[in-house]
């Protein structure tokens, strides 16, 4: 009987225990802290993510270009060592802040480029023959709203690039947004006023179509190249003309001529002692 008890309720000690299989919540503070630390690490990577972050460079140019006159002024041979794309994109905060010219864009030149746009600058034909000659590399320029720049200018350019006329022009398209797209653009604006309205009040300025300068380079370029072959051929002729005076066939004609020049006016005097 007794055994019967004691199993009784050991059994209805077993029906009352509740088991519960969740872990106790003894979180330490350290590892509550850990915790909210990331969840703060994450949310700034995501609105980091979002924002696009300059990188330092472009921040560094932010600060140059709101600086650009004073700092070229000072250190402007500090600023000709930087690498190449930078210096293309000091070139396009200039150029939007309209201090682009000839100084500018000759001290800034790289060899490595491939594309210039120094559209509604300053630069003339002195600048654009220099850096036709020191960049040699150019596929694409955008010279469009260039006052300075004439048909000599744009033939020097095609001389020393030696690429063709385009079929087909883009107005719409400018060659260096995607450089300072990650500028700041209080960098390279002017006075409140961006430089996409100056572009488009330019517009209304006749001026001489990019197509109608480049094709007057190549008519100019193909008259020096004919008035070259012309010198060349007249000097071909003279040295001919040498060579054969040196021959012993012209001396020939020349000791033949030579004889029937005393012969003849031997002749002469005879025809009149018989008159």
């Amino acid at each position: 009987m007794e055994k019967r008890d004691s199993v009784s309720l050991t059994s209805s000690s077993f029906k009352n225990l509740q088991i519960n299989s969740e872990k106790p919540n003894n979180k330490s503070p350290i590892s509550s802290y850990s915790s909210s630390l990331g969840v703060c690490a994450d949310s700034v990577v995501r609105s980091c993510e979002k924002s696009k972050c300059p990188s330092l460079v472009s921040l560094c140019l932010g600060v140059i270009g709101q600086h650009f006159e004073e700092i070229f002024e000072c250190v402007g041979e500090v600023l000709a060592s930087f690498p190449p794309d930078t210096k293309l994109a000091l070139v396009a905060i200039a150029k939007r802040r309209k201090l682009l010219n000839d100084d500018v864009l000759i001290s800034l030149a790289d060899s490595s480029w491939d594309v210039l746009d120094i559209s509604g600058s300053d630069v003339s034909d002195l600048g654009l023959t220099k850096v036709s000659e020191i960049v040699n590399t150019l596929r694409t320029v955008d010279i469009r709203r260039c006052c300075k720049i004439t048909v000599a200018g744009v033939s020097k350019l095609v001389h020393h690039c030696l690429f063709q006329v385009p079929c087909n022009a883009l107005p719409n398209v400018t060659l260096d947004d995607h450089i300072v797209k990650d500028i700041d653009p209080k960098a390279w604006e002017v006075g409140g006023v961006s430089s996409k309205v100056i572009a488009r009040s330019s517009l209304n300025v006749n001026k001489t179509p990019i197509a109608e300068k480049f094709r007057l380079a190549f008519v100019e370029r193909d008259a020096k190249k004919a008035l070259e072959e012309a010198k060349k051929a007249r000097k071909n002729e003279k040295l001919a003309e040498r060579e054969w005076a040196r021959s012993t066939e012209a001396k020939a004609v020349a000791l033949e001529w030579q004889l029937k020049g005393l012969v003849f006016p031997k002749n002469k005097r005879k025809s009149k002692s018989f008159d």
